[in-house]
């Protein structure tokens, strides 16, 4: 019984200590932000609860950074005035010109319009010679123009042309601008053809030679619009004309 005294007063006095370090982690907590107890395995990393996590606000133009571990104290700057302040590469201006544009079609703007009433026994080609004096403008007057059947070589008579003035009017030759006007008529004249079928084949390779006398590069310019075997066809047609001369 004589031993019982002091040990209660032992115990009591473990217990008020126990209290008070308990409150004094509960305060480092509260100033630090830090949990009571830091896990992570044996690192060797020493965290200093007393330093601030982060510092906000404080711009300088070194920052240090450091590394406290077990026999490790190293120092690593990085200067802050080298680092650019934005690391996306600059793109130059878009000039909007330089976007690829869409093509517009060239438009033909016909003048002084006129009517001309076809009679029997006329053909596209007949009227262009009589009205504009050259055969090879003949497409130019067919694409312009609104026809019952979509075929170059069936007309009937009474339909209604309008005949306007012809490409190179007053001049001898044609500009740059009509001789891709009457090119794109000429595709559009063999198109028609082309779906006509072997019937219609004499007037497509007539038709595509004509354009060679527009445009000596049709078959180059056009050629995913045409028959590689139309193309073989004409120049074969050539060559054996130029034969015969």
């Amino acid at each position: 019984m004589k031993y019982r005294q002091p040990i209660i007063v032992l115990s009591l006095l473990l217990f008020l200590v126990a209290v008070a370090l308990t409150g004094f982690l509960l305060y480092q907590r509260n100033q630090t932000g830090l949990p009571l107890i830091v896990s992570g395995g044996n690192s060797g990393l020493n965290i200093n609860p007393s330093l601030p996590v982060i510092e906000e606000d404080k711009v300088d133009e070194n920052i240090n950074i450091t590394i406290d571990e077990e026999g490790l104290n190293q120092e690593f700057v990085i200067d802050v005035s080298e680092v650019p302040e934005s690391t996306i590469e600059e793109v130059d201006s878009v000039d909007p010109s330089a976007i690829l544009e869409e093509v517009t079609p060239l438009k033909r703007e016909l003048q002084n319009t006129r009517e001309y009433k076809i009679r029997s026994g006329d053909t596209v080609s007949g009227i262009t010679v009589k009205e504009w004096g050259n055969v090879v403008l003949w497409p130019d007057l067919y694409v312009n123009n609104q026809w019952i059947y979509d075929d170059p070589d069936l007309i009937l008579p009474g339909e209604i042309v309008t005949v306007f003035d012809k490409l190179g009017m007053g001049r001898s030759e044609l500009s740059a601008e009509e001789v891709k006007l009457l090119s794109e008529a000429y595709i559009k004249v063999y198109t028609l053809y082309a779906q006509l079928g072997s019937k219609r084949n004499a007037s497509k390779w007539y038709t595509l030679g004509l354009a060679l006398r527009v445009e000596p590069r049709f078959f180059e310019i056009y050629a995913d619009r045409i028959d590689p075997r139309d193309i073989e066809m004409v120049r074969s047609l050539n060559q054996q004309a130029n034969a015969l001369r």
